[in-house]
């Protein structure tokens, strides 16, 4: 009992002697004077960025435009710098001022003002948006929901940036003293980011002409030689400023009609072209009379055009479809059917995990011998690609037979500038150098004199197909058509794919070929400008 007794005692002893130990540090002030400093900072948080995203040319798409900002005290410099810079419009800022708080101003510069901090912040978008289904937008948190900001999410917060100005203050959050504690300005680190293979110009160039002649659909162009996507553009845009409006908008906006899937029409006879030439089957000469019958059908050319002695050559130009039925016939559809394949119908594009280019192609056994086939032979029926699709087919032809799947990212950059490039597609040979050729030369012959003469630029000629595609859809009573316009610029060692896709157009030579006729001559007023 004796023991218990002098354990109990010396444990309070213990206990009282270390809160007498704590009592005195803080009488002496050190750590509760320590306590209320750390209570007593007021921190403004100025502004943040994130991550930038860059076209092929190291220029930045988005944070491409800087905005003053300044975090001002109630001291008497700040003040009259204040009153003097924003006149009438200094009441508000003033009156906030009285409460004893900082306050931040935007678009105000007060640079060696005593009581003011200023520094810049990158604006997200510029006003309408450049190249705005490719790079999305943000939330109001801003994590990315769309396009390249949702794709590249993670890393462009990685790069992420910001503004801080503490203050030493009272506890009701008064400054009490016009100086900041501590600026923090980490903002330059948004120089990280994404580098695309967009080019800023031709990007630009190509959304302006879309916004003057293409209402509802898309444009692509990409090189020949790489299959970079130097522009992709869907129509009607949005400004990503302001999704919110896009919502209630016509002809949905938000849709990347470049990666949408449609009627293909007669772009699609380019394959069966393909086909017979790698087969050596290019004799073949009919006479069309406007009509053929095949499994149990009569089928037209368009509006019951008879083109009277028609070859394979011809038949690309005017577009005849009762040919390329006969065609069909005399090669195969297995051929034709495996080419397609060849050319990336019916297989997914990836152009980042958010951002896939798919389409349609109906299965062999579904078409073999029948009305199908007929409507397969000149791209009708329920085959279906993207405007990227029918590029990635056209810059096979242009580059000798050679494929190489479509990129549109290049790399991506730290915030000194240092790139870690993404691994480039290899060349797959889908037709010989002289089937890719022979093809060309036919889509030539389709600007000089065939259907697609509205698609020649004025200068370095061009090799284009054009096609009106029915989809079995009315609207208001009237015939839903997709029209397009796919080619190749210049005509000699070509260096652009163009693929012009109009949404319910009229046709594809009435609509799409000016379209694309614009594009080469801008991109050739491009060259001349650099």
């Amino acid at each position: 009992m004796r023991r218990r007794c002098i354990a109990w005692c010396v444990g309070m002893s213990m206990l009282f002697g270390g809160l007498s130990i704590r009592l005195y540090g803080l009488c002496t002030g050190t750590e509760l004077a320590q306590a209320a400093q750390d209570q007593r900072v007021y921190t403004i948080r100025a502004g943040s960025a994130r991550g930038t995203i860059y076209d092929c040319r190291g220029r930045p798409l988005t944070n491409g435009r800087w905005r003053n900002g300044t975090v001002v005290t109630a001291t008497p410099a700040a003040v009259t710098a204040v009153q003097s810079v924003l006149g009438d419009d200094a009441a508000a800022v003033l009156a906030q001022l009285k409460t004893g708080k900082p306050v931040q101003v935007a678009d105000l510069s007060l640079k060696d003002v005593s009581g003011a901090v200023t520094f810049q912040l990158p604006v997200r978008y510029t006003d309408g948006g450049i190249a705005a289904h490719v790079i999305g937008y943000t939330d109001g948190n801003g994590s990315g929901v769309c396009g390249i900001e949702q794709a590249y999410d993670a890393l462009l917060n990685t790069y992420s940036g910001s503004v801080t100005v503490r203050y030493r203050a009272d506890a009701w959050g008064r400054t009490l003293t016009g100086e900041p504690l501590e600026t923090d300005d980490s903002i330059d680190r948004c120089a990280g980011g994404v580098v695309l293979t967009l080019d800023r110009d031709i990007q630009q160039m190509a959304e302006e002409i879309a916004e003057a002649s293409l209402p509802v659909g898309a444009i692509v162009i990409m090189d020949v030689k790489n299959g970079k996507i130097r522009a992709m553009v869907s129509a009607p845009s949005f400004d990503p400023n302001h999704v919110e409006d896009a919502l209630t908008q016509e002809n949905a906006p938000l849709l990347n009609r470049a990666l949408c899937s449609y009627n293909v029409g007669s772009v699609f006879k380019l394959v069966s072209a393909c086909c017979a030439a790698e087969q050596g089957d290019t004799d073949l000469t009919i006479r069309c009379t406007g009509t053929i019958p095949y499994a149990n059908r009569l089928f037209r050319c368009i509006n019951g055009n008879a083109h009277g002695t028609v070859n394979l050559s011809r038949g690309i130009a005017i577009s005849c479809n009762c040919y390329f039925i006969q065609l069909m016939d005399q090669i195969g559809i297995q051929p034709v059917y495996e080419m397609a394949q060849k050319m990336g119908f019916g297989q997914n594009i990836w152009l980042t995990s958010n951002m896939v280019s798919g389409g349609t192609l109906p299965a062999l056994a579904d078409l073999s011998a029948s009305a199908a086939q007929a409507n397969f032979s000149f791209g009708q029926g329920d085959l279906l690609a993207t405007p990227l699709q029918v590029a990635s087919m056209i810059q096979a032809i242009a580059n000798n037979g050679q494929k190489i799947t479509p990129s549109l990212v290049e790399c991506t950059v730290n915030a000194e500038g240092v790139r870690n490039a993404e691994q480039e597609a290899s060349p797959e040979r889908v037709m010989s150098a002289r089937t890719a050729e022979l093809v060309r030369g036919y889509m030539i012959d389709a600007v000089r004199s065939g259907t697609a003469t509205r698609a020649e630029p004025e200068s370095g000629g061009a090799g284009a197909k054009t096609a009106t595609a029915e989809t079995g859809w009315y609207q208001n009573g009237k015939a839903v058509i997709q029209a397009w316009c796919a080619g190749f610029y210049p005509s000699e060692e070509p260096e652009y794919v163009i693929t012009v896709f109009a949404e319910n157009g009229r046709s594809g030579s009435a609509m799409c070929a000016p379209v694309f006729k614009q594009l080469a001559d801008g991109l050739a007023a491009l060259q001349s400008a650099e």
